[in-house]
């Protein structure tokens, strides 16, 4: 049997194993990696890869920017400091028809400048703004869909978890990669906004028209909370722009500074601060072992050209680099309904990658900026 078939059957495997067994992603890329290696050179070599693959990555020094980033934000999710956001971008926009929904982009936006990560912003903006949109009788598909694609902002918009384990697994800068993700995600939550005000324009019951908000009462909502984002986004994020910071530095020093404004002001306790550090340990002991089995998943890749294999055929192909480049988004499309975004990103970029960056000539960190939007 040659490389490339035990190759195809691997691939094969991993994914029968993903989706029928649900045994964790990180797990499983590490198993089928392991045996695919142990097959294709040597029990020696496929024990020694596991080694040092769990050395080097749990040593590798950039990768306790995620921990840090992370940490962030928990703080801000259990800090409470959504639903000042929210508050503050509904006494903006609320007064127009949709804009309480309209609201929801705005304080996801806002949200995703501190925290980073999808689950931590849909479970905030959930709990804060979906009862809120019920009480001010609007169309409950409508306040879902808001929420959704709103949530997505948090790892849209700078710091990026997605973008960070892209940076980290193919090793591009990732201050570049979070200078380059801003204006993006200012497009989509805009875009969002847009979407909404066409929909209540179709079908006006859709969503009503709120109370018109005094000047007072806006400027009260941006002090308690909304000038608190903005000053860690601007020290943290801001001074990794500047090149004051490394992405390491950048995420402590954001976490440092949101702990102690929220300490002041009274919104963390000793409890708050536990649950912060114990979910910020859950999450990044996943992040590490999921790294960890696409470096050893993305070896076994190589070993067996499948990567290669793939490659030749798209040079093949008589297509221009854009109709192959959305045929690669909607096969992304297409995997993003069964497997979560990290976990996709680390299993398709040994793949799709050197296709991409290599064979298309894409900049690697506009591709950065597709592959956390899809």
């Amino acid at each position: 049997m040659d490389a490339l078939t035990i190759g195809i059957i691997g691939v094969i495997v991993f994914l029968l194993v993903v989706l029928f067994l649900r045994m964790p992603i990180g797990f499983a890329m590490i198993i089928v990696g392991f045996w695919g290696i142990f097959f294709l050179r040597s029990p020696a070599s496929a024990l020694d890869q596991i080694a040092s693959t769990f050395v080097t990555s749990f040593s590798n020094y950039t990768l306790t920017a995620v921990a840090q980033f992370v940490f962030l934000g928990y703080i801000a999710y259990y800090s409470g400091l959504g639903g000042n956001l929210f508050k503050f971008a509904d006494a903006i926009v609320g007064h127009i028809r949709g804009g309480m929904a309209m609201a929801v982009q705005v304080a996801c936006a806002l949200f995703g400048a501190i925290c980073g990560s999808f689950p931590a912003t849909i479970g905030t903006m959930g709990a804060i703004a979906l009862p809120e949109l019920k009480k001010s009788n609007y169309d409950v598909p409508l306040s879902a869909a808001s929420i959704a694609a709103g949530s997505s902002l948090g790892s849209l918009i700078p710091p990026s978890l997605p973008l960070m384990i892209y940076g980290i697994a193919t090793e591009t800068s990732i201050g570049k990669l979070f200078a380059a993700g801003v204006f993006p995600g200012i497009l989509h939550m805009s875009a969002y906004m847009v979407c909404v005000a066409i929909l209540v324009k179709l079908k006006p019951s859709l969503a009503p028209v709120g109370p018109r908000p005094r000047l007072r009462n806006i400027v009260d909502k941006f002090t308690d909370g909304v000038i608190e984002v903005l000053l860690v986004f601007l020290v943290s994020i801001g001074g990794l722009f500047m090149g004051w910071f490394t992405p390491t530095e950048a995420g402590g020093v954001g976490a440092v500074a949101l702990l102690a404004i929220t300490l002041i002001k009274k919104r963390m306790n000793l409890e708050k601060i536990s649950k912060s550090l114990l979910d910020t340990v859950k999450l990044t002991g996943m992040i590490y072992i999921l790294l960890v089995g696409a470096n050893i998943f993305g070896r076994f890749v190589t070993y067996s050209n499948v990567a290669h294999a793939i490659g030749q055929f798209v040079r093949g192909l008589d297509f221009h680099p854009y109709i192959i480049m959305i045929i690669i988004i909607l096969i992304y499309l297409a995997l993003g309904t069964i497997i979560d975004t990290l976990p996709l990103m680390l299993i398709t970029i040994p793949i799709f990658y050197p296709i991409v960056v290599g064979d298309l000539g894409f900049n690697q960190i506009k591709t950065g900026d597709i592959l956390k939007a899809i």
